[in-house]
């Protein structure tokens, strides 16, 4: 019914498209507009306009914002229900194609680009954080001692161990085989070591079975603080 409190609907749920008209009270649909496109997690929900506004420059000015389709009032159910279907499976290919194109196709982390790139956008913050390298062990004597696939098992255990053990706002890479990059925010350098002996103890403790051997994974890391 109005502008705010559409936002705050969005802040507390999974939105995978919005109807959003224009003439609203407090806050017109254009401004709704400018703030969901302006954060990081709503940037990308679909929006379609829905006014008895259809003018050239309405029009204009709500695609320029990042409208993805427009309906005038009165429209016809149907009509509407297509656009919406259409528009929801046009969002979720580019979500599959966003999701292929940065992460690692074994593990589902970020890949070594993505990492990179969000790595460049939090150095341009104010934020604190730790840069967290870690490594697996004689990885290449796993590998040519057991095999590949085994290797392959021990990588993904390795990944959800650290996946369990960090903040959910971590920044987890894979920067190739079997090494690995953290980015956490925080100052307190206690608690970063901390989770990082959390993280080593539960991947020793981890033991892998092959074929008559018993398997003892150990990870390497170090930590820098910005």
């Amino acid at each position: 019914l109005n502008g705010k409190k559409a936002l705050s609907m969005v802040e507390k749920n999974e939105i995978d498209l919005i109807l959003l008209d224009i003439i609203m009270p407090e806050m017109d649909g254009y401004e709704v507009c400018r703030i969901l496109k302006s954060q990081a997690h709503t940037k990308n929900i679909p929006i379609l306009f829905i006014t008895v506004d259809n003018n050239d420059a309405s029009l204009e000015k709500a695609f320029a914002l990042g409208g993805v389709d427009y309906v005038t009032k009165p429209f016809k159910p149907t009509e509407l229900l297509a656009r919406v279907k259409t528009h929801v499976k046009l969002s979720h290919t580019l979500q599959s194609l966003e999701f292929l194109a940065t992460r690692d196709s074994m593990t589902g982390i970020y890949n070594r680009r993505k990492f990179f790139a969000l790595g460049k956008s939090l150095l341009k913050t104010n934020s604190d954080f730790f840069a967290i390298m870690i490594d697996i062990d004689k990885f290449k004597d796993i590998n040519d001692g057991y095999g590949h696939p085994f290797g392959d098992m021990v990588i993904k255990n390795v990944v959800n161990t650290i996946v369990k053990n960090i903040p959910k706002e971590s920044i987890l890479g894979r920067l190739g085989g079997e090494e690995f990059a953290l980015l956490i925010q925080g100052n307190d350098k206690e608690v970063i070591i901390k989770t990082i002996q959390q993280i080593r103890k539960a991947v020793e403790e981890a033991t892998k079975s092959h074929e008559n051997n018993i398997i003892t994974i150990t990870i390497s890391s170090g930590i820098a603080y910005k």
